[in-house]
């Protein structure tokens, strides 16, 4: 690696731990069939997609399924061959939600090919080659969390490689063509950086150890709040400078990188599902927006005979109630009970706000949360501003949403603010 033999190293104590993993023991790979995929509108926040299919269309994997109506080269495509079965709108006509069959006859569903004219040092080569590829959404910025604007520029990416419970995917443990994959994924990141790409892990063993000067690998460890994206901008960002940096989740690297060496591109994501009602905690290669039944398929254990169990995509701190795994989780969470009505909903809170000595310190990198949380209820979306909303994301507040005995879905209201200040509707 270079640089210094010692990466930086930041330990986080704030908030919650981070869970164990459940059940106790080793993973168990397996093959899952996956019956059915979903995309879901939601995933892209600011985004405003037209569908490029109806309900009844066959479509091959990587097919773009979604195009943004501002700026037609950004796509979200399909990650399966097979058959539309259901179009799903919102509020204002917004995409909700599209459903797609698997074609269980397609050798290999999950992949799809392109032409290969790799790009060695050209930015507008890389950046075209990633939407192309339908993978340019990947990239998110901050502040307001979008997908970054291929005319845009970032002096920094941020590349989030740790993993925050016991349940999640480990890229310490990729394969040895694997880590080639995710280094060349990385040196195209450091392309089209103006300035550097950290790699926020928590291996101690850096996860690059190319030559590229631009990359730097940057160790988190501590609480749940140590894997989170705003921690690790936070920790590293240059403080003299306001400017929006890009991130990105360290599969969409690999799958980058992937794309760059061979040619093709794999939608196949490695997840795994577990959780305090799950038999065994099941390591799975599965295609983005998998059907959540699918995967815990044959896998729930239930205490009771009457004791519900409620089925989340991503980890049981940040992850919600869905039909199918959201795009930037690696997690599926089988969890005995039933998630508040209130927060499952998004509703508004019903009851007042307790301070609690677990609430005073939930929010990550030292953020007062009693006044963001009253600055969010309240909509006073200039207070919140003031007090750091605009640089974090859901998963920032779900803590507060989980410990608050108000019932309020704090991952809405930050939503809604983060909206206000990029200029979009509510």
């Amino acid at each position: 690696m270079n640089g210094p033999e010692i990466m930086q190293h930041f330990v986080f104590r704030n908030g919650l731990a981070a869970p164990p993993s459940q059940p106790a023991g080793q993973e168990t790979e397996k093959e899952l069939p996956v019956l059915s995929v979903a995309i879901f509108g939601s995933d892209y926040p600011g985004s405003k997609w037209t569908v490029n299919a109806k309900e009844g269309d066959r479509v091959s994997c990587g097919d773009a399924v979604l195009r943004d109506r501002h700026d037609h080269r950004i796509c979200v495509v399909s990650p399966s061959a097979g058959t539309i079965t259901a179009i799903e709108r919102g509020a204002r006509r917004t995409i909700a939600r599209v459903v797609m069959e698997v074609d269980q006859n397609v050798e290999l569903p999950f992949d799809c090919e392109l032409l290969k004219d790799e790009p060695d040092s050209d930015r507008a080569a890389v950046i075209a080659f990633l939407l192309r590829a339908g993978l340019w959404p990947a990239l998110r910025t901050r502040p307001f969390d979008l997908v970054a604007a291929p005319d845009g520029t970032a002096a920094e990416i941020f590349v989030n490689a740790c993993h925050p419970t016991g349940n999640s995917p480990n890229p310490a443990l990729m394969y040895q063509h694997e880590f080639r994959w995710f280094s060349r994924g990385l040196e195209a990141l450091g392309i089209m950086a103006g300035k550097s790409v950290h790699v926020c892990q928590s291996s101690e063993i850096p996860l690059y150890e190319g030559s590229d000067p631009k990359i730097n690998c940057v160790r988190f460890s501590g609480a749940y709040c140590a894997s989170l994206t705003s921690t690790h901008v936070h920790a590293v960002k240059n403080r003299s400078s306001n400017a929006t940096v890009w991130t990105i989740g360290w599969q969409d690297v690999l799958a980058i990188g992937q794309m760059l060496v061979s040619g093709t591109v794999s939608w196949q994501r490695k997840i795994v599902v577990g959780g305090d009602a799950a038999k065994t905690r099941l390591s799975i290669r599965t295609p983005v927006g998998s059907s959540l039944r699918d995967l815990s398929s044959g896998n729930v254990h239930h205490p009771s005979g009457k004791t519900p169990v409620t089925v989340l995509s991503g980890d049981p701190i940040a992850g919600a109630v869905s039909s199918h795994l959201r795009r930037f989780d690696d997690v599926a969470t089988l969890s005995v009970g039933e998630v508040d009505a209130a927060i499952a909903h998004g509703s508004e809170p019903v009851r007042p706000i307790i301070p609690k000595n677990r609430l005073l310190n939930a929010l990550p990198f030292g953020k007062p949360s009693l006044p963001i949380m009253r600055a969010l209820l309240s909509n006073d979306f200039e207070t919140a501003h003031r007090l750091g909303a605009d640089w974090m994301v859901e998963a920032d507040v779900a803590q507060l949403t989980r410990q608050c005995a108000s019932g309020a879905d704090y991952g809405v209201l930050l939503r809604r603010a983060l909206n206000s200040y990029a200029g979009q509707p509510a």
